[in-house]
C-alpha cells in the first residue's frame, strides 16, 4: 500500500506502517471501540488497508469516487480536510465519508456503541486472487474468534 499511496501522491505513511511502528515499540494503538481493535489487529495479520465504519451514519447507498480537489469532509480527527484530487475516497448520499489515504470521517467513527458496521478492504494493485482469497481466510478467522457476524459482499 505504501507504495500505491506514493503513486498517488499522498505524502504520508500508510496507516499499517504506523501500526507495525506502534507494536514494535509495544505502544497501545489509539483506538475508539473493541471493533476497531480487531480491525487492526486484522490489517496487521494481513498487510491489507481496511476501513471500518458506523453503518447506521452512513445514508443511502455508499460509492466510491475520485476526489475533485475542491471537497472537504470532517475527518475523525475534527479537522476539515480536502482529499487531493483524484484521490480514492468513499461518500453516501450525503457526503464525503472516507478517503482511503487520510481515513474516516467524523460522522461514521465506530464506538463502543456501534450495532453495525461496515468493513473496506482495500487491495493494493496487482496482487494476485490467490493471495487476496488467503488473506479473507485470515480475516474472516479473526472476526469468527471474536464472535463478530460478518458476510462477504
Amino acid at each position: 500500500m505504501s507504495y500505491f499511496y506514493k503513486q498517488m501522491g499522498v505524502d504520508r505513511k500508510c496507516h499499517i506502517e504506523t501500526l507495525l511502528k506502534a507494536y514494535k515499540e509495544q505502544r497501545r494503538f489509539k483506538s475508539h471501540s473493541y471493533l476497531v481493535d480487531v480491525i487492526y489487529y486484522a490489517e496487521l495479520a494481513t498487510g491489507l488497508l481496511m476501513g471500518v465504519h458506523d453503518l447506521t451514519a452512513i445514508s443511502g447507498d455508499i460509492s466510491l469516487f475520485l476526489a475533485s480537489g475542491e471537497v472537504s469532509y470532517e475527518h475523525i480527527s475534527s479537522k476539515f480536510i480536502v482529499p487531493a484530487k483524484n484521490s480514492i475516497c468513499l461518500r453516501d448520499s450525503k457526503r464525503i465519508f472516507g478517503s482511503l489515504a487520510l481515513g474516516p470521517d467524523k460522522f461514521t467513527k465506530v464506538t463502543d456503541l456501534t450495532e453495525q458496521a461496515v468493513l473496506f478492504i482495500f487491495i493494493p494493485p496487482k496482487i494476485d486472487q490467490i493471495i487476496v482469497n488467503e488473506k479473507k481466510i485470515v480475516i474472516s478467522n479473526i472476526l469468527e474468534k471474536e464472535n463478530i457476524s460478518f458476510s462477504w459482499l
